[in-house]
Protein backbone atom coordinates (compact mmCIF):
# COMPACT_ATOMS: atom_id res chain seq x y z
CA UNK A 1 0.00 0.00 0.00
CA UNK A 2 2.65 2.79 0.92
CA UNK A 3 4.82 1.24 -2.26
CA UNK A 4 1.82 2.29 -4.63
CA UNK A 5 1.10 5.81 -3.03
CA UNK A 6 5.12 6.35 -3.02
CA UNK A 7 5.16 5.16 -7.07
CA UNK A 8 2.32 8.34 -7.26
CA UNK A 9 4.01 10.53 -5.37
CA UNK A 10 7.07 9.83 -7.79
CA UNK A 11 4.87 9.94 -11.06
CA UNK A 12 3.17 12.95 -10.50
CA UNK A 13 6.61 14.61 -8.96
CA UNK A 14 7.94 13.56 -12.38
CA UNK A 15 4.77 14.47 -14.39
CA UNK A 16 4.97 18.38 -12.83
CA UNK A 17 8.83 18.45 -13.37
CA UNK A 18 8.50 18.09 -17.29
CA UNK A 19 5.61 20.52 -17.20
CA UNK A 20 7.57 22.89 -15.94
CA UNK A 21 10.58 21.82 -18.57
CA UNK A 22 7.82 22.78 -21.20
CA UNK A 23 6.90 25.94 -19.60
CA UNK A 24 10.45 27.02 -19.72
CA UNK A 25 11.12 25.87 -23.19
CA UNK A 26 8.60 27.69 -24.38
CA UNK A 27 9.32 31.17 -22.77
CA UNK A 28 12.86 30.82 -23.86
CA UNK A 29 11.96 29.73 -27.56
CA UNK A 30 11.43 33.09 -28.43
CA UNK A 31 15.25 34.61 -27.05
CA UNK A 32 16.79 33.50 -30.23
CA UNK A 33 17.79 37.06 -32.20
CA UNK A 34 16.20 37.71 -35.01
CA UNK A 35 17.60 38.03 -37.92
CA UNK A 36 16.20 41.73 -39.69
CA UNK A 37 15.24 41.27 -43.11
CA UNK A 38 17.05 43.26 -45.71
CA UNK A 39 14.34 45.59 -46.46
CA UNK A 40 14.53 46.37 -42.70
CA UNK A 41 18.15 47.09 -42.64
CA UNK A 42 18.00 49.15 -46.10
CA UNK A 43 15.26 51.65 -44.54
CA UNK A 44 17.80 52.09 -41.30
CA UNK A 45 21.10 52.75 -43.80
CA UNK A 46 18.50 55.37 -45.55
CA UNK A 47 17.55 57.08 -42.60
CA UNK A 48 20.50 57.24 -40.88
CA UNK A 49 22.11 58.46 -44.63
CA UNK A 50 19.30 61.10 -44.96
CA UNK A 51 20.09 62.81 -41.28
CA UNK A 52 23.84 62.82 -41.65
CA UNK A 53 23.17 64.36 -45.36
CA UNK A 54 21.01 66.90 -43.37
CA UNK A 55 22.89 67.42 -40.76
CA UNK A 56 26.08 68.48 -42.69
CA UNK A 57 23.69 70.11 -44.74
CA UNK A 58 22.83 72.35 -42.07
CA UNK A 59 25.83 73.13 -40.91
CA UNK A 60 27.55 74.10 -44.30
CA UNK A 61 24.70 76.73 -44.60
CA UNK A 62 25.12 78.17 -41.39
CA UNK A 63 28.74 78.32 -41.45
CA UNK A 64 29.22 79.51 -45.47
CA UNK A 65 25.84 81.45 -45.09
CA UNK A 66 24.61 80.11 -48.96
CA UNK A 67 21.58 78.17 -49.22
CA UNK A 68 22.25 76.64 -52.47
CA UNK A 69 22.75 73.38 -50.88
CA UNK A 70 19.31 73.08 -50.18
CA UNK A 71 18.46 72.03 -53.51
CA UNK A 72 20.75 69.40 -53.44
CA UNK A 73 19.39 68.40 -49.95
CA UNK A 74 15.76 67.92 -51.09
CA UNK A 75 17.11 66.47 -54.04
CA UNK A 76 18.86 63.58 -52.47
CA UNK A 77 16.49 62.95 -49.82
CA UNK A 78 13.23 62.49 -51.12
CA UNK A 79 15.08 60.28 -53.97
CA UNK A 80 16.50 57.84 -51.18
CA UNK A 81 12.86 57.77 -49.96
CA UNK A 82 11.12 57.38 -53.05
CA UNK A 83 13.72 54.47 -54.03
CA UNK A 84 13.54 52.66 -50.10
CA UNK A 85 9.47 53.24 -50.45
CA UNK A 86 9.17 51.57 -53.96
CA UNK A 87 11.92 48.91 -53.43
CA UNK A 88 10.25 47.40 -50.10
CA UNK A 89 6.78 47.68 -52.66
CA UNK A 90 7.97 45.55 -54.42
CA UNK A 91 9.79 43.31 -52.04
CA UNK A 92 6.11 42.97 -50.86
CA UNK A 93 4.50 42.02 -53.47
CA UNK A 94 7.26 39.41 -54.85
CA UNK A 95 7.06 37.50 -51.03
CA UNK A 96 3.43 36.97 -51.20
CA UNK A 97 0.85 34.77 -53.41
CA UNK A 98 -2.61 34.93 -52.81
CA UNK A 99 -2.65 37.30 -49.81
CA UNK A 100 0.12 34.44 -48.43
CA UNK A 101 3.45 35.21 -47.01
CA UNK A 102 6.02 33.16 -48.83
CA UNK A 103 7.65 31.94 -45.76
CA UNK A 104 3.59 30.67 -45.06
CA UNK A 105 3.00 28.99 -48.61
CA UNK A 106 6.73 27.03 -48.04
CA UNK A 107 6.17 25.79 -44.49
CA UNK A 108 2.81 24.79 -45.65
CA UNK A 109 4.50 22.75 -48.71
CA UNK A 110 6.88 21.24 -46.74
CA UNK A 111 3.40 19.98 -44.43
CA UNK A 112 1.98 18.24 -47.35
CA UNK A 113 4.68 16.85 -48.51
CA UNK A 114 5.56 15.20 -45.28
CA UNK A 115 2.27 14.26 -44.33
CA UNK A 116 1.80 12.71 -47.82
CA UNK A 117 4.84 10.11 -47.84
CA UNK A 118 3.91 8.05 -44.84
CA UNK A 119 -0.03 7.58 -45.95
CA UNK A 120 0.16 3.90 -46.04
CA UNK A 121 -0.50 3.32 -49.43
CA UNK A 122 0.55 0.09 -50.84
CA UNK A 123 1.36 -0.35 -55.00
Amino acid sequence: MDYEKELEKAKLYAEKVKVRQEIEDIKHSNDRKKKLSFSKIAVIFIFSNCVVIELYSMYAMLRIGDLSALGALIAAVVGQCVTICSYNIKAGKENTKEGIVFETAMKELEYNLTTNEDDGAVG
